[in-house]
């Protein structure tokens, strides 16, 4: 993730750091203890770990307390030292065919906890693959069975074919595209810095062999020569249906019809002000700017009409998100233009292409809405988002938003400010480390991107600025 320092109009700062959290959330994350029958566990099972065992483990930055009768290990993932504390099994373990893994645990703290579970074969230390992570949801003092799903593998003859991407398509992970599931050298439980201290017991964990919750799809069949290109002209994955998805140019005048008729059936609430403030509470001095005020002991947002305002928004509105790198991958994509003025160039200093200098990029986005709406889609577009937002009750265009969109003054926003200078060093970052705001450096590049700012950041519409 990104640092975020966030300056709203009254000059308050805000500065937020995060840190990327290595263990992956998907929908199949239990959020309740699983019922399931003696038969079923003991049923084709394989064992990971029993406490009457003599299954071999390590501890990272966790303490062990041995139930009297082994009924059960407990761990005190106190986090000295380390930053993701818990305990690691070690062995060797044939989990092909299994569907997922019973964790039967107790969380013995006052708060539900996000445990992590990571499973790895022996080259995940080497290449930052071949490794499985998950998490589970454990409320507060529960006891129970809780179910880890397995991923569909995905097709060896495709494998180190696909490049660039954050996940691959079938629901397969990009760490687990190449574990070994006959050779698992390694099962580890853990959770995150801010979860540090965490008590909790474990009694059993166990594999149950079965069909995998994603079923294997006819395109996991194909060949590199009949797979690729594996996306349609509209920039979407060629081998599965799915709501909403695009079929022919015809299909986008039906999607205008019905986006008319939604914002028709949710009109703007009506109990906002102009600026999406809310009318029906406490009437404060309508200063014509957005400003902070205190108000029966709270800090408010006030819109320029002098009434509150909760900000309620979503970042990234604009047409050039859309943009998908094709160097090295051209091949992949169906139908691209040999002329087009959607073609541009990114970097990045991460992934596939960190490192790599620019790199040719295409904008499906901009294509798509050229599609929709014509040779006027910019425009339309920016009416449209307005819209948008106001019928799905958002008040708010946040950070990295286009100028064209927000200089409408429809829509209350942030303008995006940016900042140079000197790095901590002792700082960390997914995108880098953090500027130092008490530098010169950095005071010289925010009073200039102000400079270049200044007729948004002087609108009514503006609630702030974010420094990123």
């Amino acid at each position: 993730m990104r640092n975020h320092i966030f300056i709203p109009a009254a000059a308050a700062l805000l500065i937020s750091g995060f840190s990327p959290f290595v263990c992956e959330t998907a929908s199949i994350s239990a959020a309740a203890p699983e019922n399931f029958t003696k038969n079923e566990i003991q049923k084709n099972e394989v064992t990971i770990f029993s406490p009457a065992s003599n299954t071999a483990f390590h501890l990272n930055a966790a303490e062990l307390t041995k139930a009297p009768d082994l009924s059960y290990f407990e761990f005190d993932a106190h986090g000295k030292n380390y930053q993701w504390p818990g305990p690691v099994w070690t062995g060797n373990w044939n989990l092909e065919g299994c569907s997922k893994i019973l964790i039967e645990m107790e969380n013995l703290s006052t708060k539900e906890i996000s445990f992590c579970v990571r499973i790895d074969d022996p080259a995940a230390k080497q290449n930052n693959a071949n490794w499985f992570t998950q998490n589970i949801k454990v409320p507060a003092q529960t006891r129970g069975v809780f179910s880890v799903e397995l991923p569909a593998s995905f097709p060896k003859q495709l494998q180190g074919k696909i490049v660039g991407m954050r996940g691959l398509p079938g629901g397969s992970r990009l760490g687990a595209a190449s574990l070994d599931w006959r050779n698992v050298v390694s099962f580890f439980i853990f959770v995150g810095e801010q979860n540090r201290g965490t008590k909790f017991r474990v009694y059993s964990i166990k594999a149950i062999k079965g069909e995998k919750q994603t079923p294997t799809a006819e395109w996991m069949k194909m060949s590199p020569e009949e797979f690729f290109p594996m996306i349609d002209r509209y920039g979407q994955f060629k081998y599965e249906d799915w709501p909403g998805k695009i079929h022919s140019d015809a299909e986008f005048a039906e999607r205008i019809k019905a986006e008319k008729a939604d914002i028709a059936a949710n009109p703007r609430p009506g109990n906002w002000d102009n600026f999406g403030g809310w009318i029906d509470g406490p009437k404060l001095k309508a200063t014509g700017r957005f400003r902070v005020e205190k108000v029966d002991g709270n800090w408010w947002l006030v819109t320029p009409e002098g009434h509150l305002f909760w900000s309620h928004g979503t970042d990234c509105v604009g047409m050039s998100n859309g943009n998908g790198p094709i160097s090295e991958r051209e091949h992949y994509f169906e139908d691209l233009p040999k002329d087009s003025p959607f073609y541009g160039k990114g970097w990045t200093h991460i992934g596939f292409y960190g490192g790599k200098g620019e790199f040719r990029t295409f904008n499906w986005t901009k294509a798509n809405l050229e599609r929709k709406y014509g040779p006027d889609f910019a425009a339309r577009h920016s009416e449209s988002a307005h819209e948008r937002l106001a019928s799905w009750g958002m008040n708010t265009i946040g950070n990295w938003s286009s100028g064209e969109i927000f200089k409408m003054q429809k829509t209350p926003y942030v303008v995006t400010l940016s900042a140079g200078g000197r790095a901590i060093e002792g700082s960390e970052g997914y995108w880098g480390k953090f500027p130092d705001p008490f530098t010169q450096e950095f005071r010289t590049s925010i009073r200039n991107s102000v400079k270049s700012n200044q007729e948004a950041l002087n609108s009514p519409y503006c609630i702030g600025a974010f420094v990123n």
